[in-house]
């Protein structure tokens, strides 16, 4: 993993002394030299599997926290995804800055966990949290590049914090996938008017102009008709 990651993330020393103290770190071979303690070495696997699948055990979020700062990206993954589905109300903070902590590893440049830490993130977020805002919007922006999907609790999450800076993505993903896209769309309210009112002076594509105008004939104001009509 390591070695695919740009190299200002290379130096996992702050990773590796999860386990003990670092005696010798060679950023470029990717060699580091650890004097284990036995309490921190312990840590990633003292728990059973039964603490970190059930809710119900009191132990559930601690264990699944401690999973978090493991040294192996599949139990990473799995961690984040039983804390996502839990969504326990206890340790919530704790919670959330694990994950914040983690996402700047380099193992989340392994798209299924990062994804997954991701995913689990905005479950424990608050509102006005500038810092899970700027990790979300990130994520989103690049997926939205790459023209590829996002997680709906993600743009959610970013409609509902800073509304103005969603409407041209949203938009764009809507037009491309309505049924999955129409609550966002929605979400955003009258933001998006202006906005669709120029696609309709601008845009050649038929089926688009078609969804648009649907959309306007139920969600738009009086102040769209001249364009409409």
């Amino acid at each position: 993993v390591v070695a695919n990651v740009p190299g200002s993330m290379r130096d996992i020393t702050s990773v590796v002394e999860r386990l003990g103290t670092v005696v010798k770190a060679d950023v470029t071979d990717g060699v580091y030299m650890v004097r284990f303690d036995g309490e921190k070495a312990n840590v990633v696997c003292k728990y059973s599997s039964e603490v970190l699948s059930s809710p119900l055990n009191a132990s559930f979020v601690a264990a699944n926290i401690s999973e978090l700062q493991c040294l192996d990206s599949m139990r990473i993954r799995v961690a984040a995804r039983s804390l996502k589905n839990a969504d326990v109300q206890v340790l919530r903070g704790d919670v959330r800055n694990a994950l914040v902590k983690v996402l700047s590893d380099p193992w989340t440049q392994d798209q299924d966990t990062y994804v997954a830490l991701i995913d689990a993130l905005v479950a424990y977020a608050d509102r006005k949290d500038t810092v899970v805002v700027d990790i979300c919007y990130n994520y989103f922006m690049s997926r939205y590049a790459a023209k590829r999907g996002v997680l709906p609790d993600v743009a959610d999450y970013l409609i509902a914090e800073q509304p103005e800076k969603m409407v041209d993505p949203i938009i764009a993903y809507w037009l491309s996938n309505p049924m999955v896209w129409s609550q966002q769309i929605r979400a955003l309210s009258w933001r998006v008017q202006p906005r669709l009112l120029e696609l309709i002076k601008s845009n050649a594509n038929i089926k688009e102009l078609s969804l648009i105008l649907r959309y306007l004939q139920s969600h738009g104001t009086k102040d769209a008709i001249p364009v409409v009509q």
